[in-house]
């Protein structure tokens, strides 16, 4: 039988040129609102981009923010703001901070669960998780976790526990959202340097890659159910439930297809440009958008598979 050709990964619109200079972090979607969210770092600018016509809509200046969550309810954002220490909540069509909390360390990645409200806000290169209650805009709980570097981190929506990539530990902490407490630890040994993590509801299972070119589908339990290789360097990864895939963000664009039963199946990369690291799935469109510093000016731009192989 021949081999299968993977699909070719095309652009889906032109390079967009955003205003500031410098790199990108996180990159989430709103697919109901239709809109793109970008935290450009270097700018210390939230990025609003219409998910429809593919062009900017505003910048909001608040921060050097790096982790991006969106509030279902009213559409707000929530920023985790790096070095100031703090978390936001943005209003992207007012185009301004509405409200800021303090927090003990540095800020990366953050998560939001809207049925408890909470927004969880993990600490950059620490041992700190911090939760913070959504409502009053107020710090409830800061978490000392097993470990030394945290790296990003998934909410179950059924059972809304919270699962946390320890890095340095090569594990991932499952936190009680009613305690706060771990309630247990679970060894990833075949990765080294865990970064994305994802939470699959449809399977019930999480999606955790490592730095040393390994992809890992474990249980709530931790029991190994899958494993692939990943070529090349990875930070972010975004994942689409509707069409099963999984696009991760480093060296390259790479995209699987995340089989029925959660077997993951390389189907395509494709190298984008030098300082492109992170992305999102737009859920509706399945356009996937990633951005990059170029010189003194910085890009966004949102590629798909092409029309065939969706």
């Amino acid at each position: 039988m021949p081999m299968m050709t993977p699909p070719p990964i095309v652009a889906a619109s032109p390079k967009v040129l955003v205003p500031g200079k410098g790199y990108y972090d996180y990159f989430t979607a709103d697919g109901k609102r239709r809109r793109i969210y970008a935290a450009h770092s270097g700018a210390r600018e939230l990025v609003v981009i219409d998910a429809d016509s593919k062009r900017v809509l505003r910048t909001v200046r608040v921060g050097p923010l790096h982790g991006v969550a969106v509030n279902p309810a009213n559409g707000h954002v929530f920023t985790g703001n790096g070095t100031d220490k703090s978390v936001s909540e943005v209003d992207p069509v007012a185009g301004r901070v509405l409200r800021t909390v303090k927090v003990g360390g540095p800020v990366d990645a953050i998560a939001y669960d809207p049925a408890t409200k909470h927004i969880y806000a993990d600490e950059d290169d620490g041992s700190h998780l911090y939760v913070i209650d959504a409502s009053s805009m107020t710090l409830l709980k800061t978490l000392t976790l097993p470990a030394k570097k945290l790296e990003y981190l998934a909410v179950n929506p059924r059972t809304h526990t919270l699962y946390q990539n320890l890095t340095d530990r090569r594990a991932i902490a499952a936190i009680d959202a009613k305690s706060f407490a771990v309630k247990r630890v679970m060894s990833t040994p075949l990765l080294t340097d865990n970064h994305p993590l994802i939470f699959d509801a449809a399977d019930n299972a999480l999606i955790d890659v490592g730095e040393n070119g390994k992809l890992g589908v474990y249980s709530t339990s931790g029991t190994l159910l899958h494993e692939a290789n990943f070529p090349g360097g990875v930070d972010q990864c975004s994942f689409s439930a509707r069409r099963r895939l999984l696009a991760c963000f480093g060296t390259s664009l790479t995209l699987f297809s995340i089989r029925a039963g959660g077997t993951p199946v390389l189907i395509g990369q494709k190298k984008i440009a030098r300082g492109m690291h992170t992305g999102t799935i737009d859920p509706r469109s399945g356009d996937i958008w990633v951005g990059w510093p170029e010189g003194d000016r910085s890009y966004v731009e949102a590629f798909a598979l092409a029309p065939k192989s969706r």
